[in-house]
């Protein structure tokens, strides 16, 4: 089996089982925690306005609110979202407000996942290598997005 053929097989037995059972456990637990975690977002929301309006930075008015979560937090299993606000100019306002929201409650069966599959690739003996389970824990990302 060459290394192509290893990472098709990898991908098809083991990697697509294990996401959609950590995506199962994660649509479970915001079925159980859904009023807490609506709460949460909320707060994060009416945190950023507050701190948009607030005297010590003169917005008066909001002209963009993003969340985005970025790739090298995933890499590094900091699964807070970063929220910000800024005026008409978007990416050109001087001064936004940043904030953040904790999506660890989804995005923890992310990292489950990529050490599960880096267990499960050993047995392939260097045709697997973690960058591959990189690759697809962050392509996979998106998955546990839709959750919510």
């Amino acid at each position: 089996m060459n290394r192509q053929e290893a990472l098709q097989h990898f991908l098809k037995t083991y990697a697509e089982d294990a996401l959609n059972q950590k995506l199962h456990q994660a649509a479970s637990l915001y079925e159980q925690i859904k009023e807490e975690l609506i709460s949460s977002f909320i707060q994060s929301f009416q945190s950023i306005c507050l701190q948009a309006h607030s005297a010590e930075v003169a917005k008066t008015r909001i002209g963009y609110i993003t969340y985005s979560m970025r790739r090298t937090y995933l890499m590094d299993r900091n699964y807070n979202y970063v929220v910000e606000a800024y005026d008409k100019n978007w990416f050109f306002d001087p001064q936004p407000c940043y904030g953040i929201y904790d999506a660890g409650w989804a995005f923890s069966f992310l990292a489950e996942l990529e050490d599960e599959l880096n267990q499960l690739r050993k047995p392939y003996m260097n045709k697997i290598f973690q960058p591959d389970v990189e690759r697809f824990v962050l392509q996979a990302a998106g998955n546990f997005i839709n959750i919510f």
